[in-house]
């Protein structure tokens, strides 16, 4: 039976997904009992099972979850157990009473279970849908035509830029042709003319309404997946000829039909207003005193209408609408010209509501609509050929064509057929994220289903309605919620009751407040307008509230509403302010960090990359003002992880780029060719330069520039040697000898990953520097490396790249997002054609876009329907957003001057009269996860409005272990080492996630409460801070750094340090310490070795000889006591598991007291 579960924000989705693949593998169900597998059947039934994510970072998160809770059960039942594993093994007692058998033999399935997956991974079946996709197109690749090593795309973007410049290139170089590319080019060169905006598409302008950026985007409407099931109409339709364009002719059949009666009938108004400006004038008459109502005012609107006047215009002369009947001019107001002005006026009220009439026509309302886009699917066309060349000559696909091919292929064939060709059965699907499934991939996945649930097999699909949030990806968020239980009537539904709508992830008062705020948000929108009823709003959100799992009063939530400055729009959305929000963020995570959140716990969430930029900046600037000493705000974004924002990159490029120019320099161009490529040339020189000199002022750079000789001697003698030129060889050759060292330490992150990024490209595609050079451009710049796991940096993201993350503090400093649509955003839609447009030419589907024109039409469901959906994606986006936080949530909105649909006039309609809408809240249970009556507090002055108390914070202040932590603190990512070694230095078994301990954990910093210098657990004791020093010095020359950066930290007095400094000085100097940290023997510090069956331990220091044959083991002593006992077994522990974990047999283990510089052999 499949087992449909809509999972709120931190339900446990991933607990109940690893919970039930472990089940369905070491449990065999026939009618209605179930017993446990034997090992043979588990190693049958493994690659029967398939879990479906939809992210990378999800797969591997499941198949570590599986792994690691396989092991915990079998250790667990075996009676090897700490009290930490038995909290991890919920599972071991819930499949024992439900099986009806002893923990031991679960213990023992899961044993055989994870035998046979870590000896068969590949028989391990977590994947996501694209992948499994994949996994089945390219066993059908002879049926699809494909080439069987085809290669994927994934970045449309690229693909449409590609397609576009391939267009544009082909219309520039065959001007005049008359091809209706060109036609369809000029039609919209004419209309960015004639509005005043930048009509030049050939400047390839990347302004957000410029023609080129509205053609790109056009490229991404072929990922609709209602565009693939109209294409073939679309194709059979520009196919039907191959002389002329049908659309072209239709477009100007039609056009020259319309447009010529309302043009004249404008032009004749707008003539005849004009000539009476001047009779009056020169009969000298004031318009404003001499004629009737408020004719004064229309005479001068009137000349101004364009022909696509918004419909307001037909009230311009409202009233004067008898003025055909009546004269223009006042009693009492005479002149030579009084008649001819009455008749002119006349002609212009008579002109004008012909006009008014035709405009308000069924075919001009048609034609406004249908016209707009008809140059874009014209151009459509000619890029799809592009496009279809570019991949084609790649032997490439796109990512999103994969669901419509297998479609295709497969149709309404048999399941059993696609197993024969996969080679095996599937009898289990566990699929995650369902909310994010398109239709497509559903009516792929469909059959399987249906042909498991025939078998009796069980089935689960998980997800969350609420946080369906990419629509922009084909998501359609109406799968789980009713077309699943339609199709699957016997299914069982989960969800809904409190045990599984828990909340494990945030404190209670986090939770009462988003299950009030959206309770109450969704009621009201249903009880207004502005929902307009094409979505299920009620089946959307009914499981909002959940049940707090943490009992106590704890969780803080802060909504700052900040002085609109910017007014608000005619739409009645509120317009940005500046930066006025953005003031209080980097204060309030100072505040944050001050008592005791680490930086990782802190996340600022925002709506767009352009204000993700915004909040960088604010950063930078807090932290450039702050006085010499004091904590800067580390931070990691998208921007911040750009492999082109390294300055070794920078280098890199701009030595290729001066050799693609030196290259392709043709003594036969013509003058003006090779002076515009020598001033390219130069400024591709000077870009050198200044990146390899950046420590020089710009002054300098310049001066240093013009007396210093071009590089070309430099590149031409490192040619010379090289034996190949390819460009993987080339990046390590310029690498080599332009990088500096130091950039080459520092930046080693940046330069691994454009290497991988060079190898990546010359696999895929052309191979020559100048295509990598128009690939880095387009597509290789806009790459970033992804972010450090552990790294103590506060992160900025858009909610779209949060989602499934959580974070201790949450900070949204521009929460004002409009729930409905304003006029100025649109969605492309596919519609079928009004009958008689079709009959005059054009195809049966249109693109057209979603605004209020469509009201009144027969696409009338189209807007209503976006509309619904702009609230589902907006009120989804901020459910996402508010349920990261574990502890503390704070909003920062506007202060609405009128009630809008935006998010901070919600805020203060509903969180502002919290406890009188909490009184008419009718749940049973309410108070069990309701926010109780009397805990907001307001604060009128500051204008913060506040739910709870901030919570008391543990010092959480870490302790960087290694020279490189240290420098990722610092914003610097760093890799001491890029290479591949013959065999790993240590082979570590992870059971499960284990946070590294702080030094006292693992009894490695002299933590006898016996001793005068005992140690406790607080990472600012003396000994801690001594050890932590000493885990970032690999050679003497580490000391210095390693002191500035736990200084920086604030855990100690700075007197303190110079005092260390000078202690940690001597001691490494010392006969007996320096060959250790001179030595060119591989340097571990502080490195944990973990095994099974024991807690895991960390040695101060490991080296490895250079053939490892010998290894030396020393930890450090700070304290006063020598020869104690304890100690030599602590080293001889360390030594004993280190062999079993590397291999080494020839290993010395030595303990060193640091103060009285005694070195004592293990």
């Amino acid at each position: 039976m499949l087992q449909l579960q809509r999972a709120s924000a931190g339900s446990g989705k991933t607990y109940t997904l690893a919970k039930k693949f472990i089940w369905f593998l070491i449990t065999f169900r026939n009618n209605t009992t179930c017993r446990l597998r034997t090992s043979k059947e588990i190693a049958y039934e493994l690659p029967r099972i398939l879990a479906i994510t939809f992210t990378n970072k999800a797969t591997n998160e499941m198949k570590q979850r599986i792994v690691a809770k396989l092991a915990d059960i079998a250790l667990a039942a075996s009676g090897n157990v700490t009290p930490e594993m038995l909290k991890n093994t919920a599972y071991l007692k819930e499949f024992s009473e439900e099986l009806g058998v002893e923990p031991s033999q679960v213990g023992r399935a899961c044993r055989d279970a994870l035998f046979m997956l870590l000896n068969n991974y590949s028989d391990f079946k977590v994947s996501t849908i694209d992948s499994f996709f994949q996994s089945i197109l390219r066993t059908f690749a002879y049926e699809a035509n494909l080439n069987d090593s085809y290669q994927v795309e994934i970045d449309t973007d690229y693909l449409a830029t590609a397609a576009v410049d391939a267009t544009l290139d082909t219309i520039n170089n065959t001007p005049q042709s008359g091809a209706s590319a060109e036609i369809w080019l000029r039609c919209l060169m004419d209309d960015a003319a004639g509005a005043g905006s930048n009509w030049n598409v050939f400047q390839r302008s990347k302004t957000r309404q410029s023609i080129y950026t509205r053609l790109r985007k056009t490229i991404h409407c072929l990922e609709n997946e209602s565009f693939k099931e109209i294409r073939a109409d679309l194709d059979n339709y520009f196919d039907s000829s191959e002389e002329y364009d049908p659309l072209v002719n239709a477009y100007f059949k039609i056009k020259n039909r319309i447009e010529p009666p309302i043009i004249e009938a404008l032009k004749e108004a707008q003539e005849c207003c004009n000539r009476l400006s001047r009779m009056l004038k020169r009969n000298g008459i004031n318009p404003k005193e001499g004629c009737r109502g408020y004719f004064h005012s229309h005479i001068n609107k009137l000349p101004l209408i364009k022909i696509n006047e918004s419909a307001s215009s037909k009230n311009l002369f409202k009233s004067l609408k008898d003025a055909d009947t009546k004269p223009i001019l006042k009693k009492g107001v005479s002149c030579p010209d009084a008649d001819e002005i009455n008749r002119t006026a006349a002609i212009m009220y008579a002109a004008y509501d012909r006009w008014i009439a035709l405009r308000e026509s069924r075919d001009w309302k048609y034609w406004t609509i249908y016209s707009t886009l008809l140059p874009y699917l014209g151009l459509l066309g000619e890029a799809r050929k592009m496009m279809t060349e570019f991949l084609d000559a790649n032997n490439m696909i796109q990512l999103g064509e994969t669901n419509s091919i297998l479609k295709r292929i497969i149709g309404d064939d048999d399941t059993p057929f696609i197993y024969e060709r996969l080679g095996t059965t599937l009898d289990n699907f566990l699929i995650d994220e369902f909310q994010d499934t398109s239709k497509m991939q559903w009516d792929i996945l469909k059959p399987l289903l249906s042909e498991s649930d025939s078998r009796g097999e069980d089935n689960l699909i998980i997800g969350d309605a609420k946080q369906s949030i990419y629509r922009f990806r084909n998501a359609d968020p109406s799968l789980i919620t009713t077309v699943v239980p339609s199709t699957f009537s016997r299914h069982r539904a989960a969800g809904m009751s409190k045990a599984e709508n828990t909340n494990w992830r945030s404190d209670r008062r986090i939770v009462e407040f988003n299950n009030f705020f959206f309770h109450s948000l969704i009621k009201q929108l249903l009880s207004t307008d502005k929902v307009k009823g094409t979505l299920d709003f009620g089946n959307l959100y009914n499981n909002v509230a959940q049940f707090p799992s943490h009992r106590e009063e704890r969780g803080y939530v802060e909504i700052r509403f900040f002085e609109n400055k910017g007014g608000e729009s005619s739409d009645g959305e509120e317009e940005e302010s500046g930066n006025s929000m953005i003031e209080d963020v980097c204060p309030l995570i100072s505040d944050l960090m001050q008592r005791g959140y680490r930086c990782r716990d802190i996340a600022v969430l925002v709506d767009t990359n352009q204000l993700g930029k915004d909040v960088i900046s604010a950063i930078v600037a807090y932290n450039s003002a702050l006085p010499r000493g004091e904590r800067k705000i580390d931070f990691i974004s998208e921007e911040s992880l750009l492999v082109s924002s390294a300055e070794a990159t920078g280098i890199i490029i701009s030595v290729l780029r001066k050799m693609a120019i030196g290259l392709s320099v043709n003594p036969e161009e013509e003058t003006e060719t090779i002076q515009t490529q020598n001033w390219e040339e130069i400024r591709t020189n000077f870009t050198f330069y200044s990146l390899r000199n950046s420590n020089l002022s710009v002054a300098e750079q310049i001066s240093g520039f013009l007396n210093e000789a071009a590089p070309d001697d430099v590149i031409n003698n490192m040619l010379a040697k090289m034996q190949s030129v390819a460009l993987p060889a080339l990046i390590e050759a310029i690498t080599e000898n332009f990088v500096p060292e130091n950039l080459r330490k520092s930046q080693a992150v940046f330069i691994a990953a454009l290497q991988d990024m060079v190898l990546d490209y010359c696999e895929r595609s052309s191979a020559d520097l100048a295509s990598f050079l128009n690939w880095w451009d387009t597509k290789g710049k806009d790459k970033s490396i992804s972010s450090p796991e552990g790294t103590d940096a506060i992160q900025i993201m858009t909610i779209h790249k949060a989602k499934g993350l959580e974070f201790k503090c949450v900070i949204m400093p521009y929460a004002n997002t409009a729930l409905t649509p304003s006029a100025r955003k649109k969605e492309w839609r596919w519609v079928k054609t009004a009958q008689s447009f079709v009959d005059e030419g054009l195809p049966k589907y249109l693109p057209v876009e979603t605004t209020p024109q469509l009201l009144g039409t027969e696409h009338e469901e189209e807007y209503l329907k976006y509309h619904d959906l702009f609230i589902m994606d907006n009120l989804n986006a901020i459910y996402v957003a508010f349920t990261r936080a574990v502890s503390e949530l704070y909003i920062f909105t506007k202060a609405p001057k009128r009630v809008s649909t935006a998010l901070g006039s919600y805020l203060k309609e509903i969180c502002g009269n919290a406890d009188e809408l909490l009184d008419e809240i009718e749940m049973p249970d309410k108070s069990d996860f309701m926010l109780p009556k009397g805990i907001s507090h307001w604060n009128e002055t500051a204008d913060i409005l506040s739910f709870g108390e901030r919570p008391e914070v543990e010092s959480h202040v870490e302790i960087a272990t290694d020279a490189s932590d240290a420098a990722m603190q610092e914003g610097e990512l760093v890799i001491e080492e890029y290479g591949v070694d013959s065999s790993p230095a240590i082979l570590q078994y992870v059971e499960r996630d284990l946070e590294i301990p702080t030094p006292a954990e693992d009894g490695n910093d002299d933590d006898e409460t016996t001793r005068p210098d005992a140690i406790d657990n607080d990472p600012r004791s003396e000994g801690n801070i001594l050890h932590a020093i000493m885990g970032m010095v690999k050679v003497s020359n580490d000391l210095p750094r390693a002191l500035t950066a736990i200084k920086m930290k604030g855990l100690a007095p700075r007197e303190r340090f110079k005092e260390w400094g000078e202690l940690l000085e001597k001691a490494i100097a010392s006969p007996l310490a320096r060959e250790w940290f001179e030595s060119d023997w591989k340097v571990i510090n502080e490195r944990p070795i973990l095994y099974p069956y024991s807690t895991d331990r960390r040695p101060d220091r490991i080296m490895i000889s250079p053939d490892r044959k010998q290894a030396i083991i020393i930890d450090y002593k700070f304290g006063s006591n020598t020869g104690v006992k304890s100690y030599h077994k602590q080293v001889a522990d360390y030594i004993r598991t280190f062999h079993e974990a590397s291999g080494i047999r020839d290993i010395r283990g030595y303990i060193w007291y640091v103060r009285q510089n005694l070195v004592e052999t293990v």
